[in-house]
């Protein structure tokens, strides 16, 4: 007695492993985890989409989706620079500034702009450098130590300013 086996069925034995790596491969590339302070921002075959992820976990189109997470939470930036005050004295000063991302304009700001990195450099740090120059050139550098809490005022009313002109 000769049992035959059809030349088809080795083939399908053959596939069966492949087929569950590329199920596998399918199921890993199809979630992302947004961590906590971060909002994900979605690129869609390198297009931007409005509305981003908020925290914790979601579906995706594998392949087709890539997500970049973008802090929200507080971080600093700290500026030194030297500017002249209005009685032409070199003041050296140092400034930080606290600064966060909002969520909802997370992917505006990444398509126009970039990473939060990107940011600090093209955005937060010349706002600063600015507004310290144009600030201190209304006082002389007495009133620059007599009037402090005045020009910390300003300076982060200018700072705002610049950074709402830049980002228009």
């Amino acid at each position: 007695f000769v049992m035959s086996i059809r030349p088809g069925l080795q083939n399908i034995n053959f596939l069966y492993p492949i087929l569950i790596i590329v199920i596998i491969i399918l199921a890993t590339s199809s979630f992302v985890v947004v961590e906590s302070g971060h909002v994900g921002v979605i690129r869609t075959l390198g297009a931007v989409q409005p509305v981003p992820l908020s925290e914790g976990f979601h579906l995706k189109k594998p392949f087709i989706d890539k997500i970049e997470q973008i802090d929200v939470r507080l971080n600093k930036a700290q500026s030194k620079s030297a500017a002249a005050s209005k009685d032409l004295q070199t003041v050296q000063t140092q400034v930080t500034v606290q600064y966060s991302l909002l969520g909802p304009s997370a992917p505006e700001t990444y398509q126009k702009i970039g990473n939060r990195e990107v940011v600090a450099a093209t955005v937060i740090e010349p706002a600063i450098q600015e507004s310290v120059k144009a600030i201190t050139a209304q006082y002389t550098a007495e009133q620059l130590v007599t009037k402090r809490a005045e020009v910390k005022l300003q300076l982060q009313e200018a700072i705002d300013n610049f950074i709402d002109v830049t980002l228009k």
